[in-house]
């Protein structure tokens, strides 16, 4: 971070699929609190293969780029295309449906301190009791599969250090890509610490994180991540970041701790 508390340069990644109704607003949220947080920043909206002209809504706008995928290729896929068109040292992304507020987004960087990614998690969560009991279900088999340890696995509230994404492989193109990010990144020893942050209903457009094919796919993608990259759980959490359960001496060889880089705030 600079002197200032702010990072050097922040890229905003916004995945949105059919969301003309919302999309506009996350921008200007996020247009506005971004220079109040980073030096550098940039806003990156990947339209994934919308039929309601969500791209074109926010296309042309100062400091705004858009991504446009011709067919729906799903929400990992979308976010995996932000991640790699982001310029900037830290990266954070959101949800374009509007329940997120980007206006949080100072408490977020805040958290920082020594930590790779900062992690949101909803509270309450203004989501309806089927969705909510589907998302305590999702967080435990996380934790049991994965050996990932977090409040709210899927809040679309998400800060991350570029050099995070450039050393952890993301595959999924689905309803995974967060608990992939976490799970593997946990597993190679990055620092991660969570904060609440206010969740809205859904004012305009329609839901399909529940759909059940998007379901039924990312239960099979987290079974499979599981038998892989499962991260040991060998002590609990200590205060306020979260390492994955296991301490970097026993996740690396001393050298490569020592000497891995370190990118700018």
């Amino acid at each position: 971070m600079t002197s200032t508390g702010r990072l050097h340069g922040l890229s905003a990644v916004v995945p949105a699929y059919n969301e003309a109704g919302n999309i506009g607003r996350v921008v200007d949220a996020l247009c506005a609190v971004l220079p109040a947080v980073a030096g550098r920043h940039e806003v990156i909206v990947v339209d994934d293969g919308s039929t309601d002209g969500t791209g074109a809504t926010v296309a042309g706008r100062p400091g705004v780029r858009v991504i446009r995928h011709p067919i729906n290729r799903g929400y990992g896929a979308a976010l995996r295309a932000g991640f790699a068109a982001a310029r900037e040292p830290w990266c954070v992304f959101l949800d374009g449906d509007g329940q997120l507020d980007p206006l949080e987004l100072p408490r977020l960087v805040a958290a920082v301190g020594d930590a790779d990614m900062v992690a949101g998690y909803r509270t309450p969560r203004a989501d309806p009791v089927l969705r909510r009991l589907y998302g305590v279900i999702w967080n435990v088999l996380v934790r049991v599969l994965l050996g990932v340890r977090v409040r709210d696995v899927n809040c679309a509230f998400k800060l991350v250090r570029g050099e995070v994404l450039r050393v952890v492989t993301l595959e999924s193109c689905g309803a995974l890509l967060s608990a992939e990010l976490l799970g593997k990144a946990l597993r190679q020893g990055f620092r991660m610490r969570q904060v609440p942050v206010s969740h809205r209903t859904r004012q305009l457009g329609r839901a399909t994180g529940a759909a059940p094919h998007v379901v039924v796919r990312a239960l099979y993608e987290l079974a499979a991540l599981g038998r892989r990259i499962r991260v040991p759980e060998r002590r609990a959490a200590a205060g306020p970041t979260f390492r994955g359960g296991l301490a970097p001496l026993l996740l690396a060889p001393a050298s490569r701790r020592l000497q891995r880089p370190r990118a700018t705030r």
